[in-house]
């Protein structure tokens, strides 16, 4: 198995092949195989486990973001600052509308720390009140995540809910 800082340059590569079609798969990966491993590997990878896997996260979702505004021809927001969230929490209230959603606890770990349930952020300082809905329901998240100006973000809020199926689908758009 390949190191983390080999697994995390072979991510990088194909990010920065992403603005030139013509040359993905023209000698950034040595064989077919290679490119279906790190897909594999990115579907598999734990991003929201560790600070080094948000932030991997945190610069993939930006760089995808960023791509996709660029081919809309809308402005791309400043430099600052960026993070992950979880979009579903870590930890809920018994009987919380995330429980009714997500009833299988196996279910929920499986997914929790994928890229598919992470949402790009801007940074700011958390305010007690930014802790508190960490962990706020899913309209809560929706008119935050509203006012982000990452695309990728903004499109969460289309969805009616976040359930397994949702993470699964954003899961694929993503990779």
């Amino acid at each position: 198995r390949p190191s983390p800082m080999q697994r995390h340059a072979r991510v990088f590569s194909l990010l920065d092949a992403m603005d030139d079609v013509d040359s993905v798969g023209a000698g950034i990966f040595a064989e077919e195989d290679e490119m279906e491993n790190l897909k594999a590997a990115m579907d598999e990878y734990e991003f929201g486990a560790s600070a080094g896997g948000k932030r991997l996260a945190a610069a993939i979702l930006k760089r995808m973001s960023t791509h996709l505004m660029l081919e809309e021809k809308k402005g791309i927001p400043d430099g600052g600052d960026v993070s992950v969230d979880f979009i579903l929490p870590s930890k809920f209230a018994k009987g919380s509308e995330w429980e009714k959603q997500w009833p299988e606890e196996e279910q929920r770990v499986e997914w929790m720390n994928r890229i598919g349930n992470l949402a790009l952020v801007s940074s700011r300082p958390r305010s007690r009140t930014a802790r508190k809905t960490a962990d706020s329901s899913w309209e809560q998240k929706c008119v935050d995540f509203k006012k982000e100006p990452w695309l990728l973000t903004r499109q969460l809020v289309e969805l009616d809910g976040w359930d397994a199926a949702a993470v699964q689908d954003q899961q694929k758009d993503i990779l």
